[in-house]
């Protein structure tokens, strides 16, 4: 699972990574923090790997999109036909 860690004040860059990770259809959790405490805000997590500044979040996203899209390309809803009875499925 992804967490995307924001400030919680307004804020349109963690706005825009927000709105690209729904329209990804990826399963992510948004945590909102004081953005006077001591972390670098925004960033994703993915497991151990943390990503941080405009341009590596930005790499991340550009991947995993591609990832997705590779993804859900060889996962469809297909019907076969039984080569030994000629039945479809």
């Amino acid at each position: 699972m992804i967490a995307f860690h924001r400030p919680d004040t307004d804020d349109p860059y963690s706005d825009q990574i927000k709105e690209k990770l729904e329209e990804m259809v990826v399963a992510h959790n948004v945590h909102r923090h004081d953005p006077s405490a001591d972390e670098k805000l925004p960033y994703c997590r993915e497991n151990d790997r943390i990503f941080s500044g405009k341009q590596e979040i930005e790499q991340y996203l550009q991947e995993l999109e591609r990832e997705l899209r590779e993804q859900r390309m060889v996962t469809s809803d297909s019907c076969y036909i039984d080569p030994e009875t000629g039945e479809i499925c």
